[in-house]
């Protein structure tokens, strides 16, 4: 696979995790690709590539996948361990965010100004030339590429989807019924919108729609073709589809078959207006 450089921090969210509530509450569908970046230096550009691990792990009743730096995700995942209550991952993920934040942002001030970010950003005694101050706060926003989405079932047995975003804020998309990061959002998204998702679906037609909408999001440079999926019960053992997984196999194989049909039909319809 081509390496492809990225340039900004909203560039660099290469990737997609989706989540969806379905069968009336009863399950949560977590998705997510394995793309990743690395994160060499702030003076050297990033670049992503497809990891051979997962990006989506499940924690008791709770999936979480996280989009960005690789070698934050590997932190924050074995920060995890033990952990197994919804809100207890959501807080930890969170602080740890923003504590990784202000580790990088205070680094990346040093490398630039000399001072560290308390004092330029209070400039009580410092004189920093005001070209250096927007060029810091521009790159202020590079600092740290991590996000994650939290999808499952907390203490009360209640479904929840949440997102910890770049600067550790938490945000709750549960109402929603589904939600997706990385830089397959928007595509994955509109096709949940567009398509008219249900969370009322069943198992099978929401992991079914779920799919499609990842598969879709793919015309995205930026969304991995390696696909993961967990499926978590309110009751019961979770699911696991993992991308070298026989069935992940044959979800791809029909999902080609359908798209090779839809073109038949449609050189079909094509000759059947202009040839007729």
């Amino acid at each position: 696979m081509a390496l492809r450089f990225v340039l900004t921090a909203r560039e660099s969210e290469l990737t997609l995790v989706q989540a969806c509530i379905a069968q009336e509450g009863d399950r949560v569908i977590l998705i997510g690709d394995r793309l990743v970046t690395r994160n060499i230096g702030t003076d050297v550009p990033s670049y992503e590539y497809e990891s051979h691990n997962r990006k989506v792990i499940l924690k008791g009743t709770v999936g979480i996948g996280f989009e960005g730096d690789v070698v934050l995700i590997d932190k924050f995942v074995s920060e995890l361990s033990g952990k197994r209550d919804y809100d207890s991952i959501i807080e930890s993920i969170a602080e740890g965010i923003k504590e990784e934040d202000k580790r990088a942002t205070d680094r990346y001030v040093k490398s630039r100004t000399g001072l560290s970010a308390k004092q330029f950003f209070e400039r009580t005694d410092a004189k920093v030339p005001d070209y250096l101050v927007d060029e810091v706060y521009e790159g202020i926003e590079e600092c740290i590429d991590i996000g994650a989405l939290i999808a499952g079932y907390d203490r009360s047995g209640n479904p929840r989807l949440t997102v910890a975003d770049a600067e550790g804020d938490v945000l709750n998309f549960t109402n929603l019924g589904n939600v997706s990061i990385g830089s397959g959002s928007t595509l994955s998204g509109i096709y949940f919108d567009q398509n008219r998702y249900d969370p009322s679906m069943n198992e099978d037609e929401a992991l079914l729609f779920a799919f499609e909408a990842k598969k879709w999001a793919e015309a995205h440079t930026g969304v991995g073709h390696s696909t993961d999926i967990i499926i978590i019960k309110r009751r019961g053992k979770p699911r696991e589809i993992l991308e070298e997984s026989p069935l992940m196999e044959k979800m791809n194989r029909i999902y080609e078959e359908e798209g090779r049909k839809q073109k038949e039909v449609r050189k079909k319809l094509l000759r059947k207006m202009f040839r007729e």
